[in-house]
């Protein structure tokens, strides 16, 4: 779990979060952990806590301490230093066959510093007061533990060699304490489980019930009742609704009732965490009645979108044979909302499907999915290929379109470009038949007759004027410049 805020921890989580260790730790002066330190931490010493009741669980099991009359968890308060010990087991002396009481420490694993060190200074002044004493640890955690604290076990090794008794299991015994520990461990924190269940207030039934809302919906559907896909959908949309609210009501009643018991963190943690567990499962069978109906309009939105492309595409063939334009416009938008349609169809699908494989390790997750999206895929092709034929026929369409446009606009071009030569070259003083034979009026012209033409303007725009002379002298001159004119072309 990622705590990053006291708002990602569960209800007992953060009452004890807040409440008992940040308000400790501030009025020690000491920095608070963060909630995912704090969560980490927490269940590190829960499960060094469990460990440790399996091993005393263990003992009682394997020597029959309970039947020989010890006690579990005596408390012993040390006079010279004030400090209490709670001793895991204890044989009173009116009960040991020797009158000699009996204490007994079970050390699994590594302890507090601080509180081992007080534990083992209160074992001393139990050896004193004339008791014998009975240590416990495994073979292979003896090296772990604090070397003050193998110093203090030395000490009193030696000091009182006939009270204190280390014994060291090896593993393989070790590990069968704890298996036997385990069993009882497990079958008391169950009983305890059902006791505080049953003190929790009846279960109410919700107003309105998923499964059977669920269940009238695909009746409809399974035996040919019309159901719209617009009611399909609001259909889905509230169940969903629902589903979400009582879930998150089932969730709030847990971490309520779990809270209302006033036990400790450990029990309302324990009780809060087996709540949640059946409003999961709740939620779980509820979702099978609303994935029917996911899954149905899923199937119906693809049916929607077959039909609208088989009729865009019957569209397009009867104006094709009624010889009337397809507009290539109306495709490419049909084009693009179809796809989106279909992408939108997906996605849902995607997310539906992630739910589905959220309880799923990452591997069976990634093969679950991976196997969805393949069966999807194959049964999309088609569908996503006459989508995409829509799109090229709507290109296709709009290129001849422009490509006849830029046809037109370059004949009509061509022809003020024409036009605009003819005029020029009569206003050079070229008779028509001349353009004709020549072919000066075509364009473009060949590099030749755009020489001459060039040519034809210079002398036409360098041509001074000249007085006017009559009589002969004027038709001389006329007739010169005629000659002149000719000659040029």
């Amino acid at each position: 779990m990622s705590a990053n805020t006291p708002d990602d921890l569960t209800p007992a989580q953060r009452q004890q979060y807040i409440n008992n260790y940040i308000t400790g730790k501030l009025a020690r002066g000491e920095i608070p952990r963060s909630p995912a330190e704090w969560l980490r931490a927490n269940e590190f010493w829960q499960k060094a806590d469990i460990q440790g009741k399996a091993f005393e669980k263990g003992l009682d099991v394997l020597l029959h301490l309970p039947e020989q009359g010890y006690e579990a968890h005596k408390q012993f308060k040390d006079k010279s230093t004030g400090k209490s010990i709670f001793v895991d087991r204890h044989l009173p002396e009116d009960k040991a066959k020797d009158d000699i009481a009996v204490s007994l420490e079970a050390k699994t694993g590594t302890s507090n510093k601080d509180r081992l060190i007080d534990q083992l200074i209160g074992y001393r002044a139990r050896l004193e007061a004339g008791d014998k004493v009975l240590l416990y640890i495994p073979k292979d955690r003896v090296a772990d533990q604090p070397k003050a604290a193998r110093q203090l076990i030395e000490l009193m090794k030696r000091d009182f060699p006939e009270k204190f008794i280390l014994r060291t299991p090896s593993p393989k015994a070790t590990q069968r304490i704890l298996d036997a520990g385990m069993k009882v461990v497990q079958r008391e924190a169950q009983q305890k489980l059902e006791q505080n269940l049953a003190r929790l207030p009846a279960e109410r039934d919700p107003i309105i019930s998923v499964k059977d809302f669920a269940k009238s919906i695909t009746k409809d559907i399974r035996e040919g009742r019309e159901v719209s896909l617009a009611e399909l959908r609001a259909a889905h949309e509230m169940l969903n609704d629902i589903a979400g609210q009582q879930r998150q009501e089932d969730l709030d009643t847990a971490a309520k009732n779990a809270k209302e018991l006033g036990k400790g963190f450990r029990d309302t943690h324990s009780l809060e965490q087996h709540q949640f567990e059946l409003a999961k499962e709740k939620n779980s069978s509820r979702m099978v009645y609303v994935d029917a109906v996911t899954v149905e309009l899923h199937k119906r939105q693809r049916e929607e979108i077959e039909r609208d492309v088989k009729a865009v595409n019957q569209q397009a063939a009867e104006a094709l044979a009624q010889g009337k334009p397809i507009d290539h416009e109306a495709l490419a938008k049909a084009h693009l909302t179809l796809g989106n349609a279909l992408d939108g169809v997906t996605r849902e699908e995607d997310r539906w499907l992630e739910g589905q494989a959220a309880d799923l390790d990452k591997q069976a997750q990634q093969a679950f999915l991976s196997h969805m999206v393949e069966t999807r895929e194959d049964r999309d092709r088609e569908l996503h290929a006459r989508i995409a034929l829509i799109g090229q026929e709507a290109d296709r369409i709009k290129a001849e379109r422009e490509a006849s446009a830029k046809a037109v606009a370059e004949r009509a071009a061509h022809a003020q470009a024409m036009e605009a030569r003819w005029k020029e070259l009569r206003d050079l003083g070229v008779s028509e038949q001349v353009i004709k034979i020549s072919g000066l009026g075509q364009v473009p012209l060949t590099p030749a007759q755009e020489a001459q033409l060039r040519a034809s303007r210079e002398a036409r725009d360098s041509h001074a004027p000249e007085v006017q002379r009559g009589g002969r002298a004027a038709e001389r001159d006329g007739r010169e410049r005629g000659g002149q004119g000719r000659d040029r072309w």
